[in-house]
């Protein structure tokens, strides 16, 4: 027999459990509610709750509110229906969603939030009627949370009688967090998967709370809102649970909203019951050590009680729960039926919709009347259509592309004394570091070609003018975050903590006392997947202008993650517009084959993958054009200096966009301090300084650390005055300008194009087309390289194949 529980007793009502245990608490059911994973921390606050008698009915003012927005979201609906008369499925798989998500939003202005990150599955059909009715998808959503306030002012009756609320209980229904309270909204969603949305979310949410540092986690509050099918797939399952393993990513906790509906689109044989999927449900909360409540989406008054509830829960608890939003989906309409008009939703699928079930509960109680259904319904969709008749004229001033015949960077230089200090400071350091650990020699070495190492020097030499002192590339990094923390900007760097730590874990000790350094830093490093880890850094770059989210990508990742990170984040142009990212990833140009650390072997991060998700502007025009019109900028450095500057011009940049930058995997390669101070910037394109010839009949194209093997080849076979040297710098967007000024010094010259990788590895196919379009009627641009099929590859061969490359030009 199953157990009775003592508060069963004191309220009147029976419980009942799924198994036989003596805890009521562990799992048991109130009316359509189910609570599990009721820990003992938590344990008496559920008690008090439950004395208290909270499970009681709604007033009248909060039905008329959940009625409006059952309304407005069925109207939503019934509107799609009539613009896309195709549809195969309801556009709102679960009719509550939305209006529940409005009393979660309302009970927790109460409770004193500020801000939302909402992870919501819906978004996509927002979108839909947003681009019908010309207001974003937050309006939109605005608008439902307002309609709470469109009281039914004719009709509302309590005792069998008309009642006409006056201004002071209209007053009183909206709650004074309402009308003095601002809040801001963040939707996240399609087109992005539910893998990505929630990283985003969580970013985002963790680097609001890390602004607002007077309340943090208590004013911005993360939800995450999908069905349970999206959240088993993609890996989400396995993002929501690492990442909320990790303390430092913790939000203070996150509402999770599952709906837990059954669809039409899946066989039989893999359908899922309530009860097998709620137990998947179950099994995340346990992994994520948050209670869950089960609530039948159907009962609507239910389902606004547990809004409230978990509500109230995260304002005392700061934890994380879980809402199980148990139901059938609708039944669909066939692809071939047309609904016309809006007339016929009561035939949708044969099935009425949830807000006609409600509001026929609402008619017999007497809280409204049938005519004051059809009036609202009616005063809604005049709307929808009159929005969409006539929509909002909003006034965007369109940038007119401004040719210049070289692009103009702006500069990111740094006061030579400042710079000067900073690198005392850094050598000091690193002496240190040398002397704690036993080593010798310094960070910063001075290469030449006999790979001779010359020590760091203490006292750069001032009065010459000219620095005979380098630095290497995470020197340069190091001095870029220092530079932009004494500038006021927040620098946050992630990496994985199975990998290399760097030099440097502060970049604040390189800033002299005597200079001020406003911008904080913070270091994360973590072992949540690189899926996970490039969400958070993205969301947490779109919370500001002022703000460097670096993720460093580790050796050790597979290049496929790579291509599906920028996939799924990047091509996503939707996303692009609703929220400004200014994150950097610094990407390996190889990464480690598993289990070789003996032979080293590597495989390309191959670029070529990453490209086909770009898109840049095709005409001549200038820097902010140019990133205007790009929703990537890549790059692939070949000195530190440039790294420094790009770095500094990406956190400067009046328009953001991701920066994805490929470094060598070795530290070769060092760049002087003059190169960083005074009136220097970032280089798109570098030319061949040291000929002057017209003459020259080939010039070799190249990008990366294979500069540095061609221009030694080419010094070995005495070559230097017959074939020129060009480097892209910054492939996305493409340096036009840059290149087609250059190669004028060169009119009578082949072009080449070199690389490490194979053919379809590297940026042969993304660049050949636009050297085509620039010079494929008057130049013959060719690559030297291998058509072959990728596979490991060792840096030590990069020799061999610049040779064969030269052989090649020589030989043609």
């Amino acid at each position: 027999a199953r157990p009775t529980s003592i508060l069963s007793d004191k309220l009147g009502r029976s419980y009942s459990s799924k198994t036989d245990i003596t805890d009521p608490f562990d799992s048991h059911f109130l009316n359509s509610i189910t609570l599990e994973n009721i820990k003992s921390s938590i344990r008496p606050w559920i008690i008090k709750r439950v004395d208290k008698c909270i499970f009681r009915e709604l007033t009248f003012q909060e039905q008329a509110a959940v009625f409006n927005r059952l309304l407005m979201v069925h109207c939503f609906e019934l509107f799609l229906y009539s613009k896309y008369l195709s549809a195969k499925r309801s556009m709102f798989d679960c009719e509550v969603v939305l209006p529940a998500l409005c009393s979660l939003i309302d009970r927790s202005l109460i409770n004193g939030a500020k801000s939302f990150v909402i992870g919501l599955s819906q978004l996509s059909q927002l979108s839909a009627l947003s681009k019908l009715v010309k207001e974003s998808e937050v309006e939109i959503f605005r608008e439902l949370l307002q309609s709470r306030n469109d009281l039914l002012f004719d009709d509302l009756r309590e005792d069998g009688s008309c009642l006409i609320l006056d201004e002071d209980m209209v007053s009183d229904f909206i709650e004074p967090s309402d009308k003095t309270q601002p809040y801001s909204l963040s939707l996240l969603g399609p087109p992005a998967p539910a893998s990505a949305v929630y990283p985003l979310m969580m970013g985002r949410a963790k680097a609001l709370q890390s602004l607002d540092k007077g309340e943090g986690s208590d004013s911005v509050w993360s939800v995450f809102c999908y069905p349970l099918a999206d959240i088993c797939s993609q890996d989400s399952f396995t993002n929501i649970v690492n990442i909320l393993e990790e303390p430092g990513f913790s939000a203070g906790g996150t509402i999770h909203v599952i709906i837990n509906c059954e669809h039409d689109g899946l066989d039989e044989e893999s359908k899922y019951s309530i009860e097998s999927s709620s137990k998947l449900i179950k099994l995340l909360a346990d992994k994520i050590k948050a209670p869950v409540i089960h609530v039948k989406a159907e009962e609507v008054h239910s389902v606004m009680y547990v809004m409230n509830l978990v509500s109230d829960f995260r304002a005392n608890h700061k934890r994380d729960i879980v809402v199980n939003l148990m139901g059938g989906s609708q039944s669909r309409p066939h692809k071939n039926v047309a609904l016309a008009g809006f007339i016929k939703e009561f035939l949708i699928g044969g099935k009425d919709p949830l807000v006609t079930v409600y509001s026929k509960e609402l008619i017999s109680n007497k809280v409204i009347s049938k005519w004051e259904l059809d009036d609202r319904k009616e005063t809604y969709l005049k709307k929808l259509v009159k929005d969409h008749a006539n929509p909002k004229v909003v006034s965007v001033k369109k940038k007119s592309p401004v040719l210049e015949k070289r692009v103009k960077e702006p500069l990111t230089g740094i006061n030579t004394e400042t710079m000067c200090q900073m690198v005392t400071l850094l050598d000091t350091f690193q002496v240190m570091k040398n002397t704690a650990s036993g080593s010798k020699g310094s960070c910063a070495k001075e290469t030449s070609d006999s790979d001779a190492t010359v020590p760091f020097s203490l006292k750069p030499a001032l009065e010459s003018g000219v620095f005979g002192n380098r630095l290497d590339w995470e020197s340069c990094a190091s001095l870029a975050y220092a530079t932009l923390l004494h500038e006021g900007y927040n620098v946050q760097v992630c990496r994985s903590a199975l990998g290399p730590a760097s030099s440097i874990d502060d970049p604040r000790i390189l800033v002299p006392d005597s200079l001020n350094c406003p911008g904080h830093f913070k270091l994360q490093e973590t072992p949540v997947s690189p899926f996970a880890m490039a969400g958070l850094q993205i969301g947490y770059s779109t919370t500001g202008d002022n703000i460097l989210a670096v993720w460093e990508v580790p050796e050790e990742m597979e290049p496929s993650i790579l291509h599906d990170i920028t996939s799924k984040y990047f091509s996503l142009g939707k996303l692009e517009e609703q929220l400004e990212i200014n994150v950097v990833f610094i990407v390996p140009c190889y990464f480690k084959v598993p289990g070789t650390e003996k032979s080293r072997l590597y495989v390309s991060s191959q670029p070529s993958q990453v490209l086909e998700v770009c898109e840049d502007c095709d005409i001549l025009t200038g820097f902010n054009d140019q990133l205007y019109n790009c929703n990537v900028v890549v790059s692939s450095v070949s000195t530190p200096a440039n790294l420094f500057h790009l770095l500094r011009r990406h956190a400067r940049s009046p328009i953001p966009k991701p920066l994805i930058v490929f470094v060598p995997n070795a530290s070769d390669g060092t760049s002087r301090i003059d190169e960083l101070t005074g009136d220097t910037c970032f280089h798109p394109y570098i030319g061949d300084a040291s000929i002057f010839e017209s003459n020259v009949k080939n010039v070799i194209l190249s990008t990366g650390r294979i500069h540095r093997q061609l221009s030694e080849e080419r010094s070995h076979r005495s070559l230097e005055h017959k074939i020129a040297l060009g480097r892209l710098e910054q492939i996305c967007p493409f340096p036009y300008n840059n290149l087609i000024q250059d190669m004028e010094r060169f009119p009578q010259a082949r072009i080449w194009w070199a690389q490490e990788e194979e053919a379809d590895d590297g940026c042969w196919n993304y660049v050949e087309s636009r050297l085509l379009g620039l010079f494929g009627e008057e130049r013959i641009v060719r690559f030297p390289g291998h058509y072959l099929p990728s596979s490991f590859h060792s840096p030590l061969s990069v020799s061999e194949r610049v040779a064969s490359i030269y052989d090649v030009i020589l030989d043609s």
